[in-house]
C-alpha cells in the first residue's frame, strides 16, 4: 500500500512529490497490531519494486512487506521492535524518476 508524499521540498531540495509512503496492511488480529521484526534495507539504500523491505510479526505469522516502487529508502518511521497498527506508515521511498513508469509495473 502507498500514499503520495506531501507537497514541498526536503532540506536537501528533493521534491516530496516523488516520495511514497509504504503502509502496513490490514491486520486481522485480535489486537489489530503487529511488531516490526527487522528491516532488510537501511535509509539511503536503493530498493527495487517487489523486494522485501521489512518483516512484520503477528502471533504465529511473519509477513514480509515488499517495496511497491523502486527508489531510495528515504525514511523509516518505525524501527525494529516497534508495535504498529493497521495502515501505519512504515517507511517512505523517494522515487527519483517518478515521471517515468516503474519498469517492474506489469501494466
Amino acid at each position: 500500500m502507498e500514499t503520495p508524499g506531501q507537497h514541498g521540498a526536503t532540506s536537501n531540495g528533493e521534491s516530496l512529490l516523488n516520495e511514497v509512503s509504504v503502509l502496513a496492511p490490514e491486520l486481522a488480529t485480535g489486537s489489530g497490531s503487529a511488531r516490526v521484526g527487522c528491516w532488510f534495507a537501511e535509509v539511503g539504500d536503493e530498493v527495487i519494486a517487489g523486494t522485501s523491505l521489512l518483516e512484520l510479526i503477528v502471533p504465529g505469522i511473519r509477513l514480509e512487506i515488499d517495496a511497491p516502487h523502486s527508489g531510495r529508502l528515504s525514511r523509516i518511521e518505525h524501527p525494529a521492535g516497534s508495535t504498529i497498527g493497521s495502515g501505519a506508515v512504515l517507511c517512505r521511498i523517494f522515487r527519483e524518476n517518478s515521471a517515468q513508469p516503474d519498469s517492474s509495473d506489469p501494466s
